[in-house]
């Protein structure tokens, strides 16, 4: 990887070589990575624990709760989720680039970077979710209108894919960090969506096979919250590949 001040990449890497690197940063900082990605992805896990996300086969329009269980709980785990992803990042950031690691340093820097542009960061959450809940609310109502939207959101997903991971490697808010993965994505949509598509694929194999042994534990609070605690820790292989892919298609951007 890249370190400040260094001559960037020069030509996009191939799946398997994104994985190749990603794997010699993860293992080379696993010690320093493994207690910060436990403590973040706490709050996401201890969450989930408690208020687990009801299918939409079960849901009821009369129901409040039921409400709270898809929308609420689905917003809740998606923001925590991208708290955790974006604390993996500035820590992998701060430890390759000025080796000052701390889980305090990257706990202010999230608070910095959120608190600088505060009106702007919000207003694009807000917007964000909005949006996002009101395509979920037509899968329920009219699944028609949720089939004809799928195809629009998943363009602008791919263009804005780079988004959280700018924001935390850049002093920038949301809505230019948005700007900046369209621009790094502009160009070479189809190979963008081949590679996050990949990522996701063997991100759900790999939480998949890591949930097995699971079952044949003790079923308690403590022990489901410990051992996708643990998934959520081990997983955050895929974000380490994720900033890989970044950095590479940012330095060859078209």
């Amino acid at each position: 990887m890249t370190k400040a001040g260094e001559k960037g990449y020069e030509r996009e890497f191939y799946i398997s070589e994104i994985f190749s690197i990603s794997w010699e940063v993860y293992r080379q900082n696993y010690r320093s990575l493994f207690p910060l990605a436990f403590i973040v992805y706490l709050p996401l896990n201890i969450f989930l624990a408690f208020f687990p996300i009801t299918s939409l086969s079960e849901f009821d329009p009369a129901d409040y709760q039921s409400w709270f269980r898809i929308f609420g709980a689905m917003n809740i785990a998606v923001y925590l989720s991208f708290i955790g992803n974006i604390a993996v990042a500035i820590a992998l950031k701060r430890k390759l680039y000025t080796n000052n690691f701390s889980l305090g340093a990257v706990i202010g820097e999230i608070f910095k970077r959120y608190f600088n542009y505060f009106t702007t960061n919000t207003l694009m959450l807000v917007l964000v979710f909005v949006c996002f809940n009101i395509w979920m609310y037509f899968s329920i109502t009219f699944p028609t209108i949720f089939l004809l939207l799928l195809i629009p959101i998943i363009l602008y997903l791919v263009y804005w894919s780079f988004a959280i991971y700018i924001f935390s490697f850049k002093d920038i808010n949301l809505y230019q960090s948005m700007r900046q993965s369209y621009a790094i994505v502009n160009g070479r949509w189809a190979k963008v969506f081949y590679y996050v598509a990949s990522f996701i694929l063997f991100s759900v194999i790999t939480t998949l096979i890591l949930g097995f042994p699971y079952s044949f534990l003790h079923d308690s609070i403590f022990v489901k919250i410990l051992y996708t605690n643990l998934v959520s820790v081990i997983t955050s292989f895929f974000v380490v590949a994720f900033i890989i892919f970044y950095v590479n298609f940012d330095d060859t951007k078209i």
